[in-house]
């Protein structure tokens, strides 16, 4: 179980989450208040079992007295020890109805150096892709 309570000074703004996780599925209730009355929550559900990875989310958000709510669902597949690849789907009720969608992959070319990429399209149908080294230390 864990929980969590955050306070930004310059917004105003009041978070919280509250995450439990149990035999390889994981779910997080988590959301933030402001002081201009906009209000964010999102759900968030993942299961593990294996090399494979199901994640979904579902988002309410209240901006300027409009709501919007979206929806995302990520699948990912570990094919060995150093390389993963997914895949992601998002969309959201706001005007046209924008979805976007991703494929990308993570190789760990070891001493903690990853060569990762992505190909895929936003909200407003641009293909979009991202190739780079990630580094950890």
């Amino acid at each position: 179980l864990s929980l969590g309570v955050s306070s930004d000074t310059v917004t105003d703004a009041i978070g919280y989450s509250v995450g439990y996780t149990m035999g390889g599925v994981e779910l997080t209730v988590a959301g933030a208040e402001f002081d201009n009355n906009d209000s964010d929550m999102r759900i968030l559900a993942s299961y593990s079992t294996g090399p494979l990875t199901l994640t979904g989310m579902i988002s309410d958000s209240s901006v300027a007295g409009v709501d919007i709510g979206g929806s995302a669902l990520y699948v990912g597949y570990a094919v060995n020890d150093a390389l993963s690849v997914g895949a992601v789907y998002s969309a959201n009720d706001t005007a046209g109805d924008p979805s976007a969608t991703a494929f990308g992959f993570n190789y760990n070319l070891g001493g903690g150096l990853s060569l990762a990429g992505g190909v895929g399209n936003d909200e407003n149908e641009n293909d979009v892709a991202d190739l780079g080294f990630k580094m950890a230390f």
